[in-house]
């Protein structure tokens, strides 16, 4: 599953949302913690995918009816619903490093292909995440989220 996903082009949101987010989340709330890791780097993949699919398309001014039903949508769409579960997994993994850094390797990958492609939007952990990060005292990790956050 995970390596289909990976290679999965983005077609519409509905179809992702009824299909692929219903077994990724029922996946991802019951993983052990390597499996979870295996879940994020796979999805890290399919948005570079997506994001090769995007960039194909041109994008140049923001005109929103202009981004739906794109791989730009797509990206913003799984960022949005992985908010949930990257929150999940803190608590359910007691804010393992191995969770946060997999967590944040995830924005920084999506951060650079956003720069790197020139898409006119960009992305930031959730909130709770940057206050999680903080409140552990994780410097490595807090350090991280500040060259996100730049």
């Amino acid at each position: 599953i995970l390596e289909l996903l990976s290679w999965m082009p983005y077609t519409s949101g509905f179809v992702f949302c009824e299909s692929v987010m219903r077994v990724l989340s029922g996946i991802m709330v019951k993983a052990e913690l390597k499996h979870w890791c295996a879940i994020i780097d796979t999805l890290a993949k399919t948005i570079v995918t997506w994001a090769v699919q995007a960039d194909n398309q041109n994008y140049t001014d923001w005109i929103f009816e202009e981004y739906l039903n794109t791989p730009l949508e797509g990206i913003w769409f799984l960022t949005l619903q992985l908010e949930r579960y990257f929150l999940a997994a803190l608590q359910q993994y007691h804010f393992h490093p191995q969770v946060l850094n997999k967590i944040l390797d995830y924005y920084v990958k999506l951060d650079v292909i956003v720069t790197e492609l020139g898409f006119p939007v960009f992305f930031f952990p959730p909130a709770p995440f940057i206050l999680s990060v903080l409140v552990q005292g994780d410097l490595v990790a807090t350090h991280r989220i500040a060259l996100l956050l730049i």
